[in-house]
């Protein structure tokens, strides 16, 4: 069955203008982390080096396993900018977390909820839990990193399900001492994380201007947990429109592919529009075309 093409995001955000370097900066970062995950060389964005790294639990019935999650990248110009980039679904305990739909309560690292939140217990267990010999949860090493690195300026992204962590990230920031040094959040293919309580205490603290997720509208992943579950988009929505030529249903993982959307998203920001319509070669096989059109206006 064709993906829907109906939005993600709400009919009264309206589609944000990105800045192209910054966007596309945090997109090669987020495909940065599924190189560290991978143990390839490191592709990083211009302008950035590598400061650090760390890792997440991944909770599930075979007893869970430790793995690299993410990259801390540092400005070359000296400016104290730096990028927080998740990666996403890379093995079947991360598949299996993504189908998690069961909530848990979210509590924030430091400071506390007036009114409880929850999101989608197989992403907050891999920010929260710890196993085996893992001694320090996600959130925990980065509470660390940040006190380490001392950011002036913090761009959060994530593709997939790193961008669920990135979600979660950046409302947990948001109550401790580096709420301040938070600048920009946007996220590729990221899913839905949590509740109408999650969404309202979401919004309450990051404005929809600085927190942006960039969604295919014929990528299934975006639409997931679905609506009906009581999980809802944050933020504002940058809607892009892509999928095989031939055949798009037997190839979802086109429609979800980082790399594509790279290639959507250099396309779209050389016109003002920041939308595009053409051709391209699949960057999971190149020996099949993509199309890209102009993607449907959110709500519509």
């Amino acid at each position: 069955m064709t993906a829907t093409s109906t939005p993600s995001t709400a009919a009264t955000v309206a589609t944000p203008t990105l800045d192209a370097t910054l966007t596309l900066a945090l997109a090669l970062a987020s495909e940065a982390a599924y190189d560290d995950f991978d143990g390839k060389p490191l592709r990083l964005p211009q302008g950035w080096e590598l400061a650090d790294t760390w890792t997440g639990w991944d909770p599930v019935f075979r007893g869970g396993s430790e793995e690299k999650y993410g990259l801390l990248l540092r400005a070359t110009d000296g400016s104290g900018a730096y990028i927080v980039a998740f990666r996403g679904t890379a093995s079947l305990d991360d598949v299996l977390d993504d189908a998690d739909v069961p909530k848990a309560t979210f509590t924030p690292t430091v400071g506390t909820l007036t009114t409880p939140v929850q999101v989608e217990a197989g992403f907050y267990g891999i920010y929260n839990d710890t196993g085996a010999g893992m001694t320090q949860s996600m959130r925990q090493q980065l509470q660390q990193l940040l006190a380490k690195h001392a950011p002036s300026r913090l761009h959060v992204t994530g593709h997939s399900l790193g961008g669920a962590l990135a979600h979660l990230f950046a409302f947990d920031l948001s109550f401790g001492p580096c709420a301040s040094s938070f600048a920009r959040l946007i996220t590729f293919a990221s899913p839905r994380v949590g509740d109408s309580g999650w969404r309202d205490a979401y919004e309450a603290r990051i404005p929809s201007a600085d927190s942006t997720r960039v969604y295919n509208q014929q990528d299934l992943v975006p639409e997931v947990p679905p609506k009906d579950f009581d999980y809802h988009d944050v933020g504002s929505g940058f809607p892009v429109w892509f999928e095989r030529k031939t055949l798009p249903d037997l190839y979802p993982l086109s429609r979800h592919a980082l790399l594509n959307y790279i290639i959507v998203l250099q396309n779209a920001f050389k016109v003002a529009s920041q939308t595009w319509a053409g051709s391209f070669v699949d960057a999971t096989d190149a020996k099949k075309t993509m199309i890209s059109r102009v993607p449907n206006p959110p709500g519509g």
